[in-house]
């Protein structure tokens, strides 16, 4: 007849594996300090080809408490997003508010694609026809 001593010890191992990845998560950046990336609606060019005025949604305080909005360039891609931090929830609007932020690039915009980095989806630009 087999023993049951050992039983326990398959619940105690799977917490600590679990307890192990979350960490691993943690300090690789699979998390962002208690902030969620927000939709990205679109952007808009103005006068300076190096400027894009980026459109995104929100609930608002006490759910989303905008941030910030980051930009990421190469050759062919500029991705934006826009970070939240999330309140402790409370009653909140299911309709999204629309904040607009600025955002510097490094070299003109020109024939780029943008893209809302929470899903890679494209964002649509509105602007000076050349776009810089």
């Amino acid at each position: 007849m087999p023993t049951m001593k050992w039983l326990w010890t398959l619940p105690v191992a799977g917490v600590l594996i679990g307890t192990i990845v979350l960490l691993a998560v943690r300090l690789i950046g699979g998390f962002s300090d208690g902030e969620d990336p927000l939709e990205v609606r679109d952007a808009e060019t103005g006068g300076d080809p190096r400027v894009l005025v980026v459109t995104y949604v929100a609930l608002g305080p006490p759910c989303d408490t905008p941030t910030r909005v980051t930009v990421e360039e190469n050759e062919s891609t500029v991705t934006l997003r826009a970070w939240a931090k999330k309140g402790p929830g409370g009653v909140c609007l299911l309709a999204g508010q629309l904040l607009t932020a600025e955002v510097s690039l490094d070299k003109p915009l020109g024939d780029r694609e943008v893209v809302d980095g929470r899903d890679g989806q494209p964002v649509a630009v509105e602007g000076t026809p050349d776009r810089g």
